[in-house]
């Protein structure tokens, strides 16, 4: 007795059929481009997914995020979710695709957006309907993140002053550990430059140690 056809093809192919073109209707406020969103999706795929008797079971297989800041303020979660979608008719058959959708929100809403692209380039894949958009449709507000910047390393505690530290010299090093802003810093090095008795006072030591606690403070601040 020969085997019966999987009838999840045939499934597929009336949906390909009856589909039609699905219209970009939304648009992007911010870069101002026409979309086609996840709810025209549902609303032109449900009743013909009914008509065919074929419906999809998601399986997450992964979820990473990250956080970036905002150019303006704030943070923007980053989530990429992989999907695997399955999708049945009424014979048990069934066809299996994996996607992966990409979303970013300053809430909590970033994950559930993730989702719903990944839906939608499913359908759109499985299905071929016609588009040539690949914007992220739940962000109509469009984000500008700040570039990632490499993390300065940690500077440790300020440079031990040796035991024959001058007096003049650890007045400027203390007035260096307590300067505000890289401004204030190079003016009291200056004004420490110039004074030409003092810095024929100093000792190599003094040198050495004022130049260390100034390069120290200007990474400090520089990092701030």
């Amino acid at each position: 007795m020969p085997t019966a056809k999987p009838k999840i093809y045939e499934a597929i192919n009336g949906l390909m059929a009856d589909v039609g073109a699905i219209g970009k209707n939304q648009e992007n406020t911010h870069q101002r481009f026409k979309f086609r969103g996840i709810d025209d999706i549902y609303n032109a795929l449900h009743p013909i997914l009914v008509k065919h008797k074929v419906f999809a079971l998601p399986k997450v297989l992964d979820v990473q995020r990250t956080e970036r800041a905002k150019e303006r303020g704030g943070v923007l979660f980053f989530v990429t979710a992989t999907v695997e979608y399955t999708f049945y008719t009424e014979d048990g058959s069934s066809v299996v695709c994996v996607v992966a959708g990409e979303a970013m929100d300053s809430g909590d809403k970033a994950t559930s957006k993730a989702l719903s692209i990944a839906y939608k380039y499913a359908l759109f894949q499985l299905l071929c309907i016609p588009t040539e958009e690949t914007a992220a449709d739940p962000d109509r507000d469009t984000h500008k993140p700040e570039p990632q910047r490499a993390p300065t390393p940690d500077l440790g505690p300020p440079p031990p002053a040796p035991d024959e530290l001058s007096a003049g010299a650890a007045a400027v090093c203390n007035d260096y550990m307590a300067a505000k802003d890289v401004l204030e810093l190079d003016a009291i090095r200056t004004k420490a430059g110039k004074d030409r008795s003092f810095v024929d006072s100093l000792s190599q030591a003094d040198k050495n140690h004022m130049r260390a606690v100034y390069n120290y403070m200007k990474q400090s601040l520089q990092k701030d």
